[in-house]
């Protein structure tokens, strides 16, 4: 796996770093190796030294450019908005053509699930604020962003649980 210049790694188990509630070391990472198979992650100081983490003890990276990504499973999530639902981005390229996928989780430490209407169902079935605006959504709209950036989904989610606007923030974008 190719990964960016790095400016920090996010580890778990402190609760020092307000988004994620993680530690966040900046500066020192120029890059990670994920070896699924033995669980590890293979993180490379600037200055070449190698280190063996368990994978499970990183929730993510932040490149220097200030884009977040989330290690989950053995994939990498771009981190597109941070509340009140967490939103994610993937993509995939195949020649000059470019997929983009989109996820999201219900805080920073959920699990992660495609952002489809089916899925989003499944995920909030107790939830009849919720489950009655999917019925007027159609699937793109759920990715739709609006003049703030902000994700459909997101606003659908924010409109049931009265999450206050002030409370939303979204990653920066490079």
């Amino acid at each position: 796996m190719r990964t960016p210049p790095f400016d920090g790694l996010w580890t778990r188990g402190s609760a020092t770093a307000a988004f994620c509630g993680c530690e966040a070391r900046s500066g020192w990472v120029k890059a990670i190796r994920q070896k699924p198979r033995q669980g590890q992650l293979i993180v490379i100081e600037r200055t070449g030294e190698r280190h063996k983490l368990p994978a499970d003890s990183v929730w993510g990276y932040q490149t220097y450019r200030g884009v977040i990504y989330r290690l989950y499973g053995h994939n990498e999530y771009e981190v597109m908005q941070r509340a009140p639902l967490v939103i994610y981005r993937t993509e995939e390229w195949a020649g000059d053509a470019v997929w983009e996928y989109h996820y999201f989780s219900l805080s920073a430490d959920d699990a992660i699930y495609p952002l489809a209407k089916k899925t989003c169902r499944q995920v909030f079935r107790r939830d009849e604020c919720m489950l009655d605006l999917l019925k007027h959504l159609r699937d793109r709209h759920l990715t739709d962003t609006d003049e703030q950036g902000s994700y459909g989904l997101a606003n659908a989610y924010q409109h049931c649980h009265s999450v206050p606007f002030s409370a939303r923030s979204r990653s920066d974008k490079p």
